[in-house]
């Protein structure tokens, strides 16, 4: 009873040390920090609207989606879920003051929320899976103290509620292949859909559930020996749920404005961040060891162009520009960026030990359905950020932000077989285990408790 107490408060600790660290990092620094991604601005005296914070006042101004060309204003095409919510809250605010300062501040309110649900979503995943109290703490602290995650809780932009779906989605989909009602089956439409209207690569995670189905009705279907007509009629629920909500703002805008389905706002090739005449090989292969470790020695990192870097960089510290910090702080980055890439290095072995090469006499929670939905929707995530990357070659493009989800999937195959080493006692692969994940939470508790407080990114 005392280990189970004990293990316990461990969750409550990680929870609430996520959520004030959120809060910390929200309240002291302004909202046009670096975790702030196309911001915008807002002039209300000169009908000025911009970004994503114009795209909240607009819809809190004249109470209507965007009615001209969603590509004449920056960052209008996005769709407006996320800033309809947002400009709601801002209405609120707005009975108690007048500042478009403090509006703008209080703004961070509805990401933050997002951010915070998003934890207890990946919470209710881990059930799902039978993880135990230890493997369930660990996927909760990949997900709670991320320096990136916890810097990104305060962006107005679309991010976070978008996350939350897609965690939303998996759980969704789980629940769906253990119990197959229309219920469940309508939720799943039903988050997918919003999901995408939301923000549209929301509907990456159809990849995985596409597998899912077809997997379910063929297994249906051999097992059944014959057509499973009532399984291809949820399906064609769900299609006419999900499809009419995921498509309804990128058809309205292609019908009306124009605007590609697939569009994606784009920067000149002018522009300093612009890393399209390196090599192929420089930016997606990863750098050199030695000569970055070189670089981190002097409190540098180099390697601007390279996708690895810049992954591992922004999840430690945003696009913070390291150029003009002390050396403490540059230090503290570095040591950052080398804890990050220690324990994601050992979260991804730890899911090739479960998911890919665990046998389900050692594994039994690993269905086939089950284990192939979690390779494909890592993948999925995983190849969409590298295919962005370079199909977009700016530094922006390979920021942290596009690829949050990809802390889960390895987190959980490394839970699976931290449970499995604690069955069989090893002792130096779980003592690995806890150092790594002491480490990471200690250093991204260290990291925004003390630089940014003085830094202010």
């Amino acid at each position: 009873m005392k280990k189970k107490v004990r293990t316990n408060l461990w969750l409550f600790i990680i929870v609430g040390l996520g959520i004030f660290l959120r809060l910390f990092y929200i309240v002291t620094t302004n909202v046009s920090n670096l975790g702030q991604y196309d911001l915008g601005g807002v002039v209300l005296d000169e009908n000025i609207m911009n970004g994503h914070i114009g795209y909240i006042y607009y819809l809190f101004t004249y109470k209507q989606i965007p009615n001209f060309d969603p590509l004449s204003v920056y960052e209008f095409y996005q769709p407006p879920t996320h800033y309809i919510i947002s400009a709601i809250w801002l209405y609120i605010v707005s009975l108690f003051t007048s500042s478009q300062t403090i509006q703008t501040e209080l703004m961070q309110v509805i990401p933050f929320i997002w951010s915070v649900l998003s934890m207890f979503v990946v919470y209710k995943i881990t059930k799902e899976w039978d993880l135990n109290d230890r493997g369930t703490n660990l996927v909760m602290a990949t997900i709670a103290l991320n320096p990136g995650v916890i810097m990104l809780s305060g962006s107005i932009n679309n991010d976070n509620m978008s996350y939350l779906f897609h965690f939303i989605v998996i759980l969704c989909a789980i629940r769906w292949y253990k119990n197959r009602s229309i219920k469940n089956i309508i939720i799943l439409a039903l988050s997918i859909g919003v999901g995408m209207l939301t923000k549209l690569s929301t509907g990456l995670v159809a990849i995985p559930v596409a597998f899912m189905f077809l997997y379910v009705f063929i297994e249906e279907w051999v097992k059944e020996k014959r057509f499973p007509v009532k399984r291809m009629l949820n399906y064609i629920l769900f299609g006419v749920i999900c499809i009419p909500i995921g498509l309804f703002w990128v058809l309205r805008c292609y019908i009306r404005f124009n605007v590609p389905i697939n569009y994606v706002g784009t920067l000149s090739d002018e522009t300093w961040g612009y890393v399209g005449d390196y090599s192929f090989v420089s930016r997606m292969f990863p750098p050199n060891p030695l000569v970055l470790l070189k670089n981190m020695a002097h409190g540098g990192i180099g390697y601007s162009q390279n996708v690895w870097v810049q992954m591992i960089r922004t999840s430690s510290c945003t696009e913070a520009d390291m150029a003009n910090f002390p050396m403490w702080a540059k230090l503290s980055i570095v040591l950052m960026m080398g804890l990050v890439f220690v324990f994601a290095l050992i979260s991804f072995i730890g899911f090739v030990r479960s998911f890919i090469c665990g046998k389900k006499e050692t594994y039994p929670v690993l269905d086939r359905g089950l284990r192939w939905f979690w390779i494909i929707a890592y993948a999925a995530v995983v190849y969409s950020y590298f295919s962005f990357a370079y199909k977009f070659p700016q530094q922006c493009s390979m920021n942290f932000r596009y690829i949050v989800p990809v802390l889960m999937y390895p987190a959980v195959g490394l839970s699976l077989a931290s449970q499995k080493d604690c069955q069989e006692n090893r002792k130096v692969l779980k003592l690995i285990e806890n150092i790594a994940i002491a480490a990471y939470a200690i250093g991204s508790s260290a990291l925004i408790l003390t630089w940014f407080t003085y830094t202010q990114i």
